[in-house]
């Protein structure tokens, strides 16, 4: 009675919250414990938001739009004809000037010439065909040749900058191909599995894609650290490198959306800056185009040169990166239904089926079974009829009784014929030694 409740517990005489106490941290002071304020909690609820399956007001059900995707294709496919003959570069030296095209020397045909002509002509041909032709198609061949050819676009071609690297090495070996490979394949996969997991964030497929595409992520940022820390190349190529570095740091960074808040729940918070690093990794294509363009790395070339780079750097990450987002979510659920029907564990027609399950007809019968019409019966079952009968079972209508069975209708032997042992004579026969004699006979000795 009249006992105060220890420090800091709820009651009659405790310190009312907001009061100063004695030994509390004083204001401005970093608090530790529960009331703490979550420092991504807070960034993120500085952030913009996103509504769910939308990036910032875009609704992401779009991508599965044919209408779109038909648009988009059409634009692709025109602008990769007209990168043909659209300058690469013009050089002036002296009162001489010379203007490099993709069919120039020293430039590689096949990823930037040949390929981007047999891309065009499959995506007009896939938005624009008429219907006579198309119903000569078969319907995957129009539902997967965008996507394969915009696939194998980011592997021959690239996009933006790995696309610049490659018109820059004019043939010859880029300075670090490891990076630029990882790259090329991590970046588009990584934005893939991004958008994906904000369609459903419970699909645990796209979260494996994010994790794959991060991974291929994190050797590059460790390379670029070197380029964007050494401040050289002119001030827009220093702001481009640390721009990229900055990126590259927040897609390998994407590590941490592989687990779930169930998980990890030390991680739940993160999954709330998905839809801004999304939009970071995405808004950073077109924004890096326009650095590399008007960078240093052009110096004392013309201002039509850098709009040349500028218009082949979007054009590549329009037609390759672009259409593989449009046309990749209608792959992502082919493909997640081939590995649904695989792994459901039914056995498939023609299979063998479970422990204990009915044969096939004319098959074996599991232990116990009920046989097949005309099959081997189980131990101590019943036979077929006219069959014969197990130990010590009934015989068939006129066949032979088992050892010390009953006979036949009419029991008695027939006419003439020895009885079993200790068994009734016929009429006239013999006894057996001891037995009584037929009516009228003699008895044996001592009888």
């Amino acid at each position: 009675m009249g006992q105060q409740p220890p420090m800091g517990q709820p009651g009659m005489g405790a310190p009312q919250m907001g009061a100063p106490q004695m030994g509390a941290p004083q204001m401005g002071a970093p608090q530790m414990g529960m009331g703490q304020p979550d420092p991504i909690a807070s960034l993120a609820a500085k952030l913009p938001g996103s509504a769910p399956g939308t990036l910032f007001g875009v609704p992401l059900a779009t991508l599965r739009d044919q209408a779109l995707e038909s648009k988009a294709l059409l634009i692709a496919g025109i602008a990769l004809l007209a990168s043909i003959v659209i300058p690469l570069m013009r050089i002036s030296r002296g009162d001489e000037s010379k203007t490099f095209f993709v069919w120039s020397e020293g430039i590689a045909k096949f990823p930037n010439m040949v390929w981007p002509i047999i891309a065009g002509v499959v995506y007009l041909f896939i938005s624009k065909a008429p219907g006579h032709l198309r119903e000569k198609i078969p319907p995957i061949v129009l539902k997967w040749a965008p996507f394969v050819v915009a696939f194998l676009g980011i592997g021959i071609g690239g996009w933006g900058f790995v696309y610049l690297m490659k018109m820059m090495s004019m043939g010859r070996s880029i300075s670090m191909p490891g990076e630029l490979v990882m790259l090329n394949w991590g970046y588009p996969i990584l934005v893939f599995g991004l958008l994906a997991r904000l369609v459903n964030p419970n699909d645990s497929w796209a979260r494996y894609i994010i994790g794959a595409g991060a991974g291929m992520c994190v050797y590059p940022f460790f390379s670029m650290i070197g380029d964007a820390f050494s401040f050289d190349g002119g001030f827009v190529m220093i702001i481009h490198n640390l721009g990229f570095m900055l990126v590259l740091a927040l897609a390998a960074g994407c590590l941490a959306f592989v687990p779930t808040p169930q998980q990890v729940p030390q991680l739940a918070k993160v999954d709330l800056l998905a839809p801004i690093v999304t939009a970071v990794l995405l808004s950073w294509l077109p924004a890096q185009a326009v650095l590399l363009a008007f960078s240093e790395m052009f110096d004392g070339a013309g201002f039509l040169t850098r709009i040349f780079f500028l218009l082949h750097l979007l054009i590549a990450s329009l037609a390759y990166f672009g259409v593989l987002m449009l046309t990749a979510p209608e792959a992502y659920d082919e493909a997640k239904k081939i590995l649904s029907n695989n792994s459901a564990g039914y056995p498939q027609a023609g299979g063998f089926p479970p422990q204990g399950g009915m044969p096939p007809q004319g098959g074996m019968p599991p232990q116990g079974g009920m046989p097949p019409q005309g099959g081997m019966p189980p131990q101590g079952g019943m036979p077929p009829q006219g069959g014969m009968p197990p130990q010590g079972g009934m015989p068939p209508q006129g066949g032979m009784p088992p050892q010390g069975g009953m006979p036949p209708q009419g029991g008695m032997p027939p006419q003439g014929g020895m009885p079993p042992q200790g068994g009734m004579p016929p009429q006239g026969g013999m006894p057996p030694q001891g037995g009584m004699p037929p009516q009228g006979g003699m008895p044996p000795q001592g009888g």
